[in-house]
């Protein structure tokens, strides 16, 4: 079977999921490792580490369909098999937030098929982000380095190094 596969740009959505697992009371932050759950449904792991000084949670985001979720549009069937994800934060306050990113993985497993074709066609798809420097910025400078591309030259080093770890 021919698989295609991409990578793309990691998605952040506005908190993570961290923090919205704290204001549901669904995760209590003095353990070591603690399960995740949606609709009584467990669908993650968080666990410290505070030797390492550091949280990871691993989250299944299709749990809660029973696996697999479809959709049909312009006659084409999608049916998303997987969606795992891992982020990894510091240790520095109570609950991590973005500023405390260490990493964010995310996997998503697609098959597909036009309503003419009889076999499904499987699609991976693999998103990384690796926070490598951190900086805070006002909202002038924000406005401002909008305006500018992004120079990756000073990070090239640092690139090169994690990707012969």
């Amino acid at each position: 079977m021919l698989v295609d596969k991409y990578v793309g740009y990691p998605y952040l959505e506005k908190r993570t999921l961290l923090e919205l697992c704290r204001d549901k009371k669904k995760y209590d932050f003095n353990d070591s490792t603690g399960l995740l759950y949606k609709k009584n449904i467990e669908m993650g792991l968080v666990s410290r580490d505070s030797l390492r000084k550091v949280c990871r949670i691993d989250y299944d985001n299709l749990a809660e369909y029973g696996g697999e979720k479809s959709t049909t549009l312009f006659g084409y069937t999608t049916r998303l098999v997987k969606v795992l994800g891992t982020e990894t934060f510091l240790l520095k306050s109570s609950t991590p937030s973005y500023k405390d990113l260490v990493n964010r993985l995310q996997y998503r497993m697609i098959y597909y098929k036009h309503k003419k074709d009889e076999h499904w066609q499987r699609c991976e798809m693999t998103d990384e982000l690796y926070v490598l420097d951190r900086a805070l910025l006002t909202k002038e400078e924000m406005k401002e380095e909008s305006k500018n591309p992004i120079d990756l030259a000073p990070y090239k080093a640092k690139i090169q190094q994690l990707s012969q770890q």
